[in-house]
Parts: structure tokens; C-alpha cells; sequence
């Protein structure tokens, strides 16, 4: 089975967040699941999107983790989670997290 066929399978009701830069998604945080992908256990942090049945899977990054924890997200929080990309010449994912009220 091929390592996309297996995140597929793994990811199960999660619709994967596209890697695009500027693309966001704003929902309900779910909490996080651990995907173990040939003996490496990954992690998705899970959003419901408000009026979608399917919930969205972000791969965990060091810099997607600790915006989240900066913000002080915490499971059934309203979150806006931004995707900026990677800027050239830096080896790390940029984002910006904010926590609804």
C-alpha cells in the first residue's frame, strides 16, 4: 500500500487541509489525533469547520503547535487557523492562530 493510500485510509472521516499559502479554515477545535505512519506516530489536529459534517486534518508542525498553545486553544474553542507558507530561505510552515471568544 502506498504511503498516500495509507494516510487516506488512516485519516478516515478527515478532509486533509491544503498546503496552499493564504488558505485558512475556521471552526470548532476537536482535539488531536495520532496517525501512526510506518512506526512514526504523526499528529492532525482536527477542526469542524461550522456547517460541515466533515471535520479538516492539520498536520502538526512545531510552528502550527506553538501558535495554538499561544493563543491558548483548547478543545470546543472557535478557532481561525491561517496558512502563510513558507518564506523563502526558511525551512519551517508559517501560520497565524486566533481563538474566538
Amino acid at each position: 500500500m502506498s504511503l498516500e493510500e495509507r494516510i487516506k485510509k488512516a485519516k478516515k472521516r478527515l478532509k486533509e487541509f491544503e498546503f496552499v499559502p493564504e488558505n485558512y479554515v475556521v471552526g470548532v477545535y476537536k482535539g488531536v489525533k495520532e496517525i501512526d505512519l510506518k512506526g512514526k506516530l504523526k499528529i492532525l489536529h482536527r477542526i469542524q469547520p461550522e456547517g460541515e459534517e466533515e471535520e479538516i486534518g492539520i498536520w502538526s508542525t512545531a510552528v502550527l503547535d506553538e501558535e495554538l498553545k499561544r493563543a491558548g486553544v483548547k478543545i470546543g474553542d472557535t478557532v481561525a487557523i491561517k496558512y502563510l507558507g513558507k518564506e523563502e530561505g526558511k525551512r519551517y510552515h508559517n501560520w497565524i492562530v486566533l481563538k474566538g471568544e
